[in-house]
C-alpha cells in the first residue's frame, strides 16, 4: 500500500509521523511526506530516507499582523501542490498530525477521496484539526478530554506513538559527563530551542538543588548554552549542554524531570517512566500545553507549575514535595502498560481501509 505523511512545524507534530512511518516502512508499505520548507521536517525527514514534498504555509496568528495578507496565497499554492502530489502518488490514506502544516494536505486529501486520518496528541485539539474533523475517517487522540471536542468525529484512544529509540532501555553513561552516579539527577529540558522562563528558575534554584544533594541535567538550548556553560564552568554535579541526541538514554538515567508540557515531551515522559514538573508554555495554541499538563497531574504521573507561578523558590517546593511522595509518582508511572502505539494506529488503519474489522 501506499501512504502519504502531512504535518510539521514541531517535534510533537514530526517525530509522531516518523513512527508511524516506521511502521508502515516494517510492513513492506511505501511512505511519502509531505512538510513546510525550511523546516525542522525538511531537515529531518529526507535524512530517514523518505521521499518528501515541500510547501510553504504560514500559521494564523493570533494578533493582528500585516503578515496575515500572505495566508490566503501561500495556503491556495500549498494547497494545489499537495493536489498535485496526491494525484501523481494515488495514496491508500493519507495520515496528518494536528497542526497549521497540515491544513492545505488535508483539504486536498477530502478533496480527492482519500481516506485521510489525523493523530491529535494535545488535550484540547489544534484548529485545523476542529474544522476538518468531521471529513475524517478516524482521529487517533492521546486524552480523554480530547474526544469531547470532536463530538462529530470518529475518535480512536491510542496514546502517543513513540520512535522506537523511546521504546528501548537506553543506557547513558553519567560519569562520562562529569556526574557521580551516585546521587538523584533532575533532567531539565525546555526544549532544543531552550525556554529563557525555565533556565532562570533553575539558574536561581540550582544552589538549592546541589544542597539538597541532586545533581543536574541541564539542557538550556542552543541560543543559552553558551552564557549557562560559562557561568558554571566547572561546577561539580552540573552537566549542561544545548543540544543532544541522547534524550531517551537520559530520561532512562533521570530521577526526576523539569519540562515544558507538548504532548511529545509528555510521552517521552511516560515512556521513561519518569516523574515530572511541568511547566506548560503559556503562548502554545488554545493553551493546549496547559491541558496536557493538567492531564498528567490528574493522571498521578506529573506536577504542572504555571509560569505564572515560576520563581527558583517554586520550583524547589515542587521538587522537595515530589520527593516526599516519589514513590506515589513511580508507581502511578509503572503501573501504566509500554504499548507499541505506533503499529497499533498503522494496524488499524490498513484494516480499515481493506474493509475489515
Amino acid at each position: 500500500m501506499r501512504f502519504v505523511l502531512g504535518g510539521g512545524g514541531t517535534g510533537g507534530h514530526i517525530y509522531p509521523l516518523v513512527a508511524i512511518a516506521e511502521e508502515l516502512r516494517k510492513g513492506g508499505h511505501e511512505v511519502s511526506f509531505i512538510g513546510n520548507r525550511d523546516s525542522m521536517e525538511s531537515r529531518l525527514i529526507p535524512k530517514e530516507g523518505y521521499p518528501f514534498l515541500a510547501i510553504n504555509v504560514q500559521k494564523l496568528y493570533r494578533k493582528l499582523t500585516l503578515k496575515h495578507l500572505n495566508f490566503p496565497v501561500l495556503f491556495s499554492k500549498s494547497f494545489f501542490s499537495c493536489m498535485s502530489f496526491l494525484r501523481r502518488i494515488k495514496p491508500d490514506a493519507v495520515i496528518c498530525t494536528g497542526g497549521f502544516v497540515s491544513g492545505p494536505i488535508a483539504l486536498a486529501a477530502i478533496l480527492l477521496k482519500r481516506p485521510l486520518y489525523f493523530w491529535d496528541g494535545n488535550s484540547y485539539p489544534g484548529l485545523t484539526t476542529r474544522l476538518l474533523a468531521r471529513y475524517m475517517k478516524g482521529i487517533f487522540v492521546a486524552f480523554r478530554d480530547t474526544e469531547r471536542h470532536l463530538n462529530a468525529a470518529r475518535t480512536i484512544n491510542t496514546w502517543i506513538p513513540l520512535r522506537s529509540d523511546f521504546r528501548t532501555d537506553s543506557v547513558w553513561d553519567a560519569k562520562k559527563y562529569g556526574l557521580s552516579e551516585s546521587k538523584q539527577a533532575i533532567f531539565v529540558t525546555g526544549g532544543s530551542q531552550g525556554s529563557k522562563a525555565l533556565n532562570e528558575a533553575v539558574d536561581s534554584a540550582i544552589n538549592g538543588m546541589l544542597e539538597q544533594g541532586f545533581e543536574l541535567i541541564w539542557q538550556t538550548g542552543k541560543t543559552q548554552s553558551e552564557y549557562y556553560l560559562n557561568k558554571y564552568n566547572g561546577q561539580k554535579g552540573v552537566y549542561i549542554f544545548g543540544f543532544s541526541d541522547e534524550l531517551p538514554a537520559i530520561m532512562n538515567y533521570a530521577w526526576l524531570a523539569v519540562t515544558r508540557a507538548g504532548a511529545m515531551t509528555i510521552a517521552e515522559l511516560q515512556g521513561a517512566k519518569l516523574p515530572a514538573i511541568l511547566i506548560p508554555l503559556p503562548t502554545a495554541a488554545e493553551n493546549h500545553q496547559y491541558y496536557n499538563a493538567l492531564e498528567q497531574e490528574r493522571k498521578g504521573v506529573a506536577k504542572l507549575l504555571e509560569q505564572s507561578k515560576l520563581t527558583g523558590e517554586s520550583l524547589l517546593e515542587c521538587i522537595t514535595s515530589m520527593r516526599s511522595s516519589y514513590s506515589v509518582y513511580k508507581e502511578k508511572l509503572e503501573s501504566i502498560p509500554l504499548e507499541n502505539v505506533a503499529a497499533n494506529i498503522t494496524n488499524y488503519i490498513i484494516k480499515d481501509i481493506s474493509g475489515k474489522e
